[in-house]
């Protein structure tokens, strides 16, 4: 193989006649990260597979050909190499980690993510910002692994999903639903988009999957109009003419809101109160929180979080700290609790920022 000696500025030769230029695998790796981001999963794969062949930035290039299974829906082939990264400590491990329970929750291995967070949990060496997270990945599935062991252990067969599903997929529980939908992800075709339609126009259905369902409408550009309810507000959309910045913008407000008083008192904390709002929002999808004001929904975030990890807390200093009325405050706070438990939690991991 001809390779050029970056110390030198000079090739060598070896037997297979391949040159690898000054900064090649790194090319390779960020046309790989640019496909990636154009949905193109198998030139991504390409790419990457071609920088492995030089065993250079292994995390980066097992990282992006993760990314690439989960995106071609080889989720078995994409649990293998996340494993292999954490077995072979390459990579962040925490991130990693998320990754991989992620992929072990889609796949229904529940008893398996549940044996790996009671080991890691109890090293009590978890990262704040996974914290949160993690217990709701144990939660979840400890609850799978106590009340459907038969389902646990015979995860959905995507064949029977997309041909005998979709007439009655309104009647199925949250996860098979959840299920069906991220396997709809790699199709397009009238019957997904007649499901689609109908699934996020029955307010019978888990408030964030519709957002998830109207979310890949939108994506697949329907112009087709839909009805959809949630929580005593009312509109008629066009799935490709919607856009999320509005929502993004007013939860990033909260958000900063939330920083200035609380980010420095409690990180943890922050994290947890961050990810609970911005559940919120997601199902809340395609509203926005009424009335549009970022103090009062602040205050509302902070006071739910408390409660959520039965910490004491004073209504009036943390009104007082977001200027706005305690019973408001209150209520509001109660809202977010509610829309919480009507929300399916394996989904959580998702939001449109």
């Amino acid at each position: 193989m001809e390779r050029y000696n970056t110390m030198s500025g000079k090739k060598t030769e070896s037997s297979d006649n391949i040159v690898l230029y000054p900064g090649l695998v790194k090319r390779l790796i960020e046309k790989g990260m640019e496909a990636l981001k154009e949905k193109d999963a198998k030139k991504a794969l390409t790419m990457f597979e071609q920088a492995e062949q030089y065993d250079a930035e292994p995390s980066q290039i097992l990282f992006g050909k993760a990314l690439c299974y989960v995106e071609l829906g080889k989720l078995d082939d994409a649990v293998l190499l996340t494993d292999q990264m954490l077995r072979n400590d390459i990579g962040n491990y925490y991130d990693i980690l998320q990754i991989h329970l992620s992929l072990l929750v889609q796949l229904g291995r529940y008893d398996e993510v549940v044996e790996m967070l009671d080991v890691v949990l109890a090293e009590d060496r978890l990262p704040a910002k996974h914290a949160e997270s993690f217990y709701q990945l144990l939660h979840f599935s400890r609850q799978m692994v106590e009340d459907s062991p038969t389902y646990i252990k015979e995860p959905l067969s995507e064949e029977l999903d997309l041909k005998e599903t979709y007439d009655d997929i309104n009647e199925r529980d949250s996860l098979e639903q959840w299920h069906f939908l991220q396997q709809m992800r790699k199709h397009n075709n009238p019957a997904d988009i007649r499901t689609l339609l109908s699934f996020v126009e029955s307010e019978s259905n888990d408030p964030a999957l519709r957002s998830y369902a109207l979310h890949m409408l939108t994506m697949h550009k329907v112009e087709k109009r839909v009805r959809i309810r949630k929580f005593d507000q009312e509109a008629e959309v066009i799935p490709a003419e919607l856009n999320a910045d509005e929502q993004q913008r007013f939860g990033n407000a909260v958000v900063e809101q939330l920083e200035a008083r609380l980010a420095v008192e409690n990180p943890s904390l922050f994290k947890m109160a961050e990810q609970l709002w911005w559940q919120f929002l997601y199902a809340l999808y395609p509203f926005t929180p009424k009335p549009e004001q970022k103090d009062l929904w602040a205050g509302a975030v902070h006071v739910a979080v408390h409660e959520s990890n039965g910490l004491p807390f004073d209504e009036e200093e943390i009104a007082g700290m977001y200027n706005c009325r305690v019973q408001q405050m209150l209520e509001k706070g109660e809202e977010i609790h509610f829309v919480e438990t009507e929300t399916f939690q394996g989904i959580s991991g998702h939001s449109f920022r």
